[in-house]
C-alpha cells in the first residue's frame, strides 16, 4: 500500500500501472495478482485503508448523539467544517479526484464504490434539512463539496488561487469561515 501511494503522489495516476508499481514495491507481478487480482484491487485496497475522503463518522464528528442533538443548521455546519479539514489532509486523494474530473479510471471507480454509501447518508440528511429551508441542500452541498474539492485540487499546483493563501492554515481557515458563513445564509433563505 505504501509504495502505492508513494508512486501515485509522485507520478500521478498516469503513472499507475502493475509494472511501476512492482519495481516501487519490489516485488514480484504474481504477487500484486494472487493477493489483489491486479491493479484495481490494489486500489481499492489502498482507497480502503487510506479512507481517501473524510468518512460520514469524521464529517459529523465522531459523536453521533451530540450531532443528532444538534440544531439541523449546525449539523450542516459541523459536517462542512469537518470536510473542508479532512480533504486538505490527502495529497494523493487530491490527485485522484483531480483526474476523475477528467476520465474516470479502475482507481476512481474503486473510491466511488467504497464512498457511495458515506455519500448516500451524507445526501439524504441534505434532503431532509432542505425541506425545513425550502432551498434544495442538495445542490447547496454540491456546490461547496465542488468549491472546496476544486481549491483543494489546486492548491496542489498553485499556492494561492484566487489569491487564497492555501499553503497555510489561515488560508484554509478563511475558506472554512466562508463556507460556513454561505450555508448559514443558504439556510437562513
Amino acid at each position: 500500500m505504501d509504495a502505492f501511494e508513494r508512486l501515485l503522489t509522485r507520478e500521478g495516476v498516469q503513472g499507475l500501472g502493475v509494472n511501476a508499481l512492482v519495481r516501487e514495491a519490489q516485488v514480484g507481478k504474481d504477487l500484486i495478482y494472487r493477493y489483489f487480482g491486479g491493479l484495481a484491487g490494489v486500489a481499492e485496497a489502498w482507497a480502503r485503508k487510506t479512507e481517501v475522503l473524510p468518512s460520514a463518522e469524521e464529517l459529523i464528528g465522531h459523536d453521533i448523539e451530540s450531532f443528532q442533538e444538534s440544531e439541523p443548521v449546525e449539523r450542516l455546519r459541523i459536517i462542512f467544517r469537518n470536510y473542508v479539514r479532512g480533504i486538505t489532509k490527502q495529497r494523493a486523494a487530491l490527485t485522484v479526484l483531480a483526474v476523475d474530473l477528467l476520465a474516470r479510471s479502475e482507481l476512481t471507480q474503486a473510491l466511488e464504490n467504497i464512498h457511495q454509501k458515506d455519500r448516500a447518508e451524507i445526501t439524504k440528511f441534505f434532503s431532509e434539512e432542505g425541506r425545513q429551508t425550502g432551498m434544495d441542500m442538495e445542490v447547496v452541498g454540491g456546490l461547496l463539496v465542488g468549491g472546496i474539492n476544486y481549491l483543494a485540487m489546486r492548491s496542489n499546483v498553485v499556492k494561492d488561487p484566487y489569491n487564497i493563501p492555501l499553503d497555510s492554515d489561515e488560508g484554509w481557515d478563511k475558506v472554512e469561515e466562508t463556507v460556513l458563513r454561505l450555508i448559514d445564509l443558504a439556510w437562513e433563505g
